[in-house]
């Protein structure tokens, strides 16, 4: 039972097997775990003084500057579509269909004409569309002007 214990203590990266890590094509990062010391040392840092001019331009230029990769943006058509047919819309899209369906059916049991469930459907779409556009519109404008 004490041995249970004592390997849960034993830390994750002492587990973690280097051929799992080469096969995983994983990196380790091991600085919050290391003494502080032996931190210092990795990093080739001085803790009074930091690191030099010359330490900073030869870092940036092998690893590169400090900053988040931005986010690929997506074409304004495959926003559009997503306006339109997400959400609430597809909701909306499905009723007008469905209206649509029964005045077809009505129309053809009969010879008045149920414009109702045809008029319906079309507010349905006319509704989706107009709800599509400004949903678009946020969206773009939150994308490209604010990013």
């Amino acid at each position: 039972m004490e041995d249970k214990h004592e390997k849960s203590k034993v830390p994750l990266l002492n587990r973690i097997t280097k051929k799992s890590c080469e096969r995983d094509n994983a990196t380790i990062w091991d600085e919050h775990i290391i003494p502080f010391e032996d931190l210092v040392q990795k990093l080739d840092t001085d803790i009074d003084r930091g690191l030099s001019h010359s330490q900073v331009y030869e870092l940036l230029a092998k690893d590169g500057a400090n900053v988040l990769t931005p986010q690929p943006k997506s074409p304004k058509i495959i926003l559009f579509f997503q306006s339109l047919f997400g959400g609430f819309g597809i909701l909306l899209l499905i009723g007008a269909v469905l209206c649509f369906i029964a005045y077809g059916i009505h129309s053809l049991k009969s010879n008045d004409h149920f414009k109702e469930s045809l008029w319906l459907g079309i507010a349905l779409v006319f509704v989706n569309l107009i709800s599509g556009c400004f949903s678009f519109y946020q969206v773009v404008f939150q994308i490209y002007f604010y990013y």
